[in-house]
């Protein structure tokens, strides 16, 4: 069995750690490098997982997974750089820095490097991995990568651009599904239920209408087809959506996180 070192602890490292036992790894073969000592001993207590530092965790190691955030990976690479070897396999979650940045950092120019881009529901088997292999990736270490993530929902390969793209039409849709939650909490609150009547009628509607896009193969465009009745009440709000340019919003929004990505990019060459 491999044994695999998970540098950051937060919720996409849980996430990771969920995702990875789902698809057969032990607890026992995650090591897990936390800096906040709560927040380690909360992981093994709650996952079952080693932790230790950096320096004891990596020796050995078959792969070294990075979930730190793309402001300390630089110095994260630094304290590797003593440690790391080129056949070991690198995973690398952090936004917008790229492969090659990577090998540089990491002062490995044949390092092994993955770049991965989950989203959080890969903990509840709900997500989507895109990966991007770097060059010289041996099939068994391809093949531990995507093990780390098969059990959190599908695993794609795509150009190392496109994970710019995917860093936000995944990653940031729970925040922004959330965001559509909140919102409509707050509109069934404006017209007159309670809070908690309204939050529960929002999450579950929006759930629900998930699981019908998944289960019923409907598209998106089919499904909002057969629940508008001709002159009825959703047509109608949806209208307004039209004229307020949510579309529109969301758009932006989505260019606004690609181009962030990008930027992080620039900022790591």
């Amino acid at each position: 069995m491999s044994r695999v070192v998970v540098v950051g602890g937060g919720r996409m490292g849980e996430a990771l750690i969920e995702a990875a036992g789902g698809g057969g790894m032990s607890a026992g073969d995650i090591v897990v490098v936390e800096p906040d000592q709560a927040r380690a001993a909360e992981l093994r207590d709650s996952r079952g997982v080693k932790t230790a530092e950096l320096a004891d965790a990596v020796p050995g190691a078959d792969a070294v997974v990075l979930v730190v955030k793309p402001q300390v990976v630089a110095g994260v690479l630094g304290a590797l750089r003593e440690l790391l070897t080129d056949r070991q396999l690198i995973v690398s979650l952090v936004l917008g820095v790229r492969i090659e940045a990577i090998k540089r950092a990491a002062g490995l120019p044949s390092a092994a490097v993955v770049r991965a881009c989950p989203n959080l529901p890969i903990a509840y088997g709900k997500g989507l991995t895109a990966i991007t292999p770097g060059a010289g990736i041996r099939p068994d270490q391809l093949e531990l990568a995507e093990s780390l993530f098969r059990a959190g929902g599908p695993v794609i390969t795509v150009a190392e651009p496109q994970l710019d793209v995917v860093s936000v039409v995944s990653g940031s849709t729970p925040a922004w599904y959330a965001y559509v939650a909140e919102t409509l909490t707050d509109a069934g609150v404006l017209l007159g239920l309670s809070h908690q009547l309204s939050a529960l009628i929002a999450e579950r509607s929006l759930i629900g209408a998930a699981a019908l896009i998944e289960s019923s193969g409907l598209t998106p465009v089919q499904v909002r087809a057969a629940v508008s009745s001709p002159g009825g009440a959703t047509i109608a709000g949806t209208r307004v959506l039209e004229e307020r340019a949510v579309r529109g919003a969301f758009l932006a929004a989505a260019e606004a996180g690609v181009n962030r990505a990008r930027d992080v990019a620039e900022t790591y060459r």
